[in-house]
């Protein structure tokens, strides 16, 4: 019975993950402006990790460059293709955009777990419980914005899916302040390193 009860799932998984229909096919959405300029938070988080990815890379193998370059390239316009131009038709976008933004999820959970061994390593548990917390409340906007999309509610449906789309961006702002905390971290090091030998070097006195 578990077995068949999985294909089951399995089966319902790939119908959802190739449908190039969206709930709202044929509707008149009139979507807001702001709501496609959201689809390029993606971009501007691949540009944050290109430009602090090289260091943030050092003590893992995660990659973080070509993470980066398929948001910025690929996932971005995906996504304002499929979520904004034809969020409303019968297009081969929506099918694409659903399996890269698939990929993507499981590339961050990867990058979340990298990130959290630095945090914790070095720098402050709150800016990894942030990141954390981020990605979880990103998961379940989502989850939000397809049962509006099933209950053809449309002004729920693009309150939460902005917000999915918004997470990006404040994730990248929470990398910037753990760059900056590292950055503090490294130079305070030595000092503290001193500080700890001179205090040694006086109790053997």
């Amino acid at each position: 019975m578990a077995y068949f009860h999985e294909v089951g799932s399995f089966e319902s998984f790939l119908e959802w993950l190739l449908k190039s229909r969206m709930s709202f096919y044929g509707q008149e959405l009139n979507l807001p402006w702001w709501f496609g300029l959201s689809s390029w938070n993606y971009a501007i988080f691949g540009l944050v990790l290109l430009s602090i990815g090289s260091k943030l890379g050092r003590n893992n193998n995660f990659p973080y460059n070509t993470y980066a370059f398929c948001l910025i390239l690929i996932q971005s316009p995906l996504s304002f293709c499929a979520d904004y131009l034809y969020m409303s038709e019968d297009s081969l976008f929506h099918v694409i955009d659903r399996c890269m933004a698939t990929t993507a999820v499981l590339m961050e959970v990867l990058r979340q777990f990298t990130f959290i061994q630095s945090s914790l390593a070095s720098r402050s548990p709150l800016v990894a419980a942030a990141s954390v917390l981020v990605f979880l409340f990103g998961i379940y906007c989502f989850c939000q914005s397809s049962i509006a999309q099933k209950n053809m509610n449309r002004d729920s449906f693009v309150l939460w899916h902005f917000l999915w789309h918004k997470c990006p961006l404040v994730a990248s702002i929470i990398l910037l302040v753990d760059h900056k905390l590292a950055q503090q971290y490294e130079k305070d090091k030595p000092q503290s390193t001193m500080l700890f030998l001179r205090k040694r070097l006086k109790q053997l006195e």
